[in-house]
């Protein structure tokens, strides 16, 4: 095992990989293709060979956070036995989650990594288990197109070592894009919510509360967790701070009560900015419009649910 400090700086590591896909993922749809690692490199201001140390680097410090934590991933597995899932695909799925959690984890919140990995450990195999129980009602050729992208997903992974993007998922499938998210969209569960609702007045739809991320996304049921509901709102406030103007990021802290608790009105918002209702409520629209791109809805995905899994 190792120590916080050593903690500390693998997931520093990680995360510096994790911007460095962003610029990949930036680049390539500037370009409308793949870049070359020697554009990769130009676009860090690196030069190939520094480029390469440094990714070797960052992917090895993934690997040891990974493959230190592999022995909770059996424990926890075999806690689910019996359920539909060999224990291998247990195991398996569990590694995804492993995966993802040391991707995501930031020393600085606070949580130890094991219980941090414990939560995406869960979330994936709980998933998996859901899955497999709707099988039967679902049409055999999209049970089985469901099954190829999970294969293609997770062999991807292995060989980049990091998420593959739509466009890489869909050219190993031998699909468009657009039927890539179809199935993933059949294979989609609930999206957990944030606790902060809004309501509003008669125009617009305004007339029930509703949350930030049921803007986002279409259903969101209550957290299952403090864990979870802290670390969907730290995401949601990076998501907020990487993709928004700094006014557009206010007027949604301020619109869903982010940061205290306390949603405001349109009005309320306008007089403060010195703007008219109207004025705000296009920044609104403009700030959702942005968070509803699909490198931030892929994001809100993982929180995704069952009532079944969160019954487990």
């Amino acid at each position: 095992d190792f120590h916080r400090e050593e903690v500390t700086k693998l997931s520093k590591a990680v995360q510096k990989l994790l911007h460095w896909d962003f610029h990949r993922e930036e680049l390539t749809e500037h370009l409308a293709r793949e870049p070359t690692i020697a554009e990769l490199a130009a676009d860090l201001g690196l030069s190939i060979g520094e480029y390469a140390n440094e990714l070797a680097r960052m992917r090895s410090a993934k690997g040891l956070l990974v493959n230190a934590n592999l022995r909770l991933v059996v424990s926890i597995a075999k806690k689910y036995m019996n359920q539909g899932l060999t224990l291998q695909d247990l195991i398996q799925e569990g590694s995804l989650g492993l995966i993802k959690a040391a991707e995501k984890y930031d020393a600085a919140r606070g949580f130890r990594l094991s219980t941090y990995a414990t939560w995406w450990i869960r979330q994936s195999i709980t998933r998996a288990i859901a899955d497999q129980s709707r099988t039967i009602r679902m049409p055999v050729h999209m049970h089985d197109l469901m099954n190829q992208l999970r294969k293609h997903r997770r062999e991807l992974q292995g060989e980049l070592g990091r998420v593959p993007t739509e466009t890489e998922l869909a050219r190993r499938m031998g699909v468009t894009e657009g039927k890539l998210r179809q199935i993933d969209c059949k294979a989609s569960l609930t999206v957990v919510s944030m606790d902060a609702e809004i309501g509003g007045g008669k125009r617009q739809g305004e007339g029930s509360t509703i949350s930030l991320q049921a803007r986002i996304a279409d259903e969101a049921p209550q957290p299952s967790s403090n864990l979870e509901r802290t670390m969907l709102r730290e995401d949601i406030n990076k998501m907020l701070d990487a993709k928004l103007t700094e006014r557009e990021s206010h007027v949604l802290r301020l619109r869903y009560g982010l940061d205290d608790g306390r949603p405001r009105t349109l009005e309320e918002i306008g007089r403060g900015l010195s703007v008219t209702r109207e004025r705000v409520r296009q920044i609104e629209s403009r700030a959702l419009q942005k968070m509803r791109a699909p490198s931030c809805a892929s994001k809100l995905q993982d929180y995704m649910q069952t009532e079944s899994a969160t019954a487990m």
